[in-house]
């Protein structure tokens, strides 16, 4: 079909649509098949669950009150926390009271997110009331206030309860109603949220297994928002694209497998010509990424190390001997697709063989899927580091899969020393040292709004889109 007879159809479908009031459709396509981040912790669930619940702060450039009535007092020289609660009732008609944070705390350390910050720092929380209670840390840590059950980091939990039948509870600007269908949710407006009466009556919010999905249905008019759309969106310029960096994409080697050892992963790392793959991964990129924060510029060892070095060749082939490589990556992904298969011809020129193994996003890093089965010997994950990196969440010892995010299996006893005392740069320098991963592009998600929905903003750096969901509206 010519690019002009498609266009037309979705015209012509978009204006055929009947009038449906006050009712947003978000599509979306996170990592998990729930919109309760307790029960499917994975990236992109904490974001759908701030359209229906709401954190004890929140977010206005920075920290701010939100169950919480006030910022918490610390005292013991930042190790203890005491919170008041405002006066608040469950999308049930339930009070909201302290015990339900304590509650929501030991469901989320249950799950792999109780492995990251801020969760995995807290000794003890202590219900002193239905409206106060007090956390206790293990140490003072900077950023924890803006995390704990608030809007920004990885992850962005809000506080969640479940009723009876199993459908999520918030206080939020919206209450999940109904499920009319499989990965189909209607949430009802509700105006007694902190977060202020929402200008919407409803939220009709489908999961998709596929961003191209999201994209032919806010074209054809069957969608309002895509959370997040395809690089390649067709027709973008048909609605509003907003794009934000989400995470720096890398390569992981697994150190558990063949290139377990330092020398070997760092003539891996010299003789695959990262600039080139990096090109492949992002064709906008015309310089070396050596960094694996989001912000700053690149690390000079760091640098040298993934320095392209044709006499590496021999080096890698001894280590790897006559074994074969596995290589993953998410089959929904070109940009991985073109990575993969440069890496593999790259790999194949210096006598290295390879497979590669695409595989579908719902399996990627599900119990099954090969990140936490450790099926791989180099895989491309996203990893999230702001201004208060938690490096422990994704390298700790005490983090390998079952437990957490580890996926690489790495596990050097310099770096747990170093996160010990605290010396983060240190723990970072090892990261870099030992070729722990390697950066592929400062990855970004687009998010398509129709040009009917209005008061929809730019989110900011780790705060989630929905966040600003009570001040959307419809023309």
């Amino acid at each position: 079909m010519r690019r002009s007879e498609f266009l037309a159809g979705i015209a012509t479908a978009a204006s055929a649509r009947p009038a449906r009031g006050r009712t947003l459709r978000l599509d979306a396509n996170p990592l998990g098949h729930d919109i309760d981040p307790y029960r499917d912790p994975e990236s992109g669930i904490d974001e759908l669950a701030w359209l229906y619940a709401d954190g004890l702060v929140g977010w206005d450039g920075h920290t701010v009150p939100l169950l919480a009535t006030s910022l918490p007092a610390e005292t013991d020289g930042g190790r203890r926390l005491h919170y008041r609660l405002r006066r608040a009732d469950w999308h049930d008609g339930r009070r909201f009271v302290a015990r339900d944070v304590a509650d929501a705390l030991a469901s989320i350390r249950a799950t792999r997110w109780g492995t990251s910050e801020p969760y995995r720092s807290i000794r003890e929380l202590v219900v002193g009331g239905d409206h106060d209670f007090d956390v206790l840390l293990d140490s003072p840590r900077p950023g924890f206030v803006r995390s704990f059950f608030g809007p920004y980091g990885t992850p962005a939990l809000p506080l969640v309860r479940r009723a009876p039948d199993g459908t999520p509870l918030g206080t939020g600007p919206f209450a999940v109603r109904a499920r009319p269908e499989l990965q189909r949710w209607r949430l009802e407006r509700y105006d007694a949220s902190p977060r202020g009466s929402p200008r919407l009556d409803a939220i009709e919010l489908r999961l998709l297994s596929s961003d191209m999905t999201a994209n032919v249905r806010l074209l054809s008019g069957e969608a309002d928002i895509a959370l997040p759309l395809t690089p390649n969106a067709f027709g973008a310029d048909r609605f509003r694209r907003l794009r934000r960096i989400s995470s720096t994409a890398v390569l992981i080697l697994n150190a558990d497998r063949t290139l377990h050892d330092v020398a070997a992963r760092r003539a891996f790392a010299h003789a695959i010509d990262v600039p080139s793959l990096q090109r492949a991964y992002d064709r906008k990129r015309t310089t070396l990424l050596a960094s694996l924060l989001l912000s700053g510029g690149n690390d000079a060892g760091f640098a040298r190390a993934l320095a392209f070095d044709r006499s590496t060749t021999a080096a890698l082939r001894a280590a790897v001997a006559d074994r074969e490589l596995t290589i993953v990556f998410v089959t929904e992904s070109p940009a991985q697709t073109r990575m993969a298969t440069l890496l593999q011809q790259t790999l194949l020129a210096v006598g290295v063989a390879s497979t590669l193994r695409p595989t579908p996003t719902s399996r990627y890093s599900s119990l099954e899927g090969p990140l936490r089965s450790g099926a791989f010997d180099i895989a491309v994950v996203p990893l999230t580091y702001g201004d208060n990196p938690d490096y422990e969440a994704d390298w700790s010892c005490d983090s390998r899969p079952p437990a957490g995010g580890n996926f690489a299996r790495w596990c050097e006893p310099g770096f747990e020393s170093a996160i010990r005392r605290g010396e983060r740069q240190a723990a970072l320098r090892m990261l870099y040292d030992t070729i722990a991963c390697i950066p592929l592009s400062r990855a970004y998600e687009d998010l398509g709004i129709s040009p009917h929905v209005r008061g929809f903003v730019a989110p900011p750096l780790l705060v989630p889109a929905t966040y600003s969901c009570a001040r959307w509206e419809l023309d």
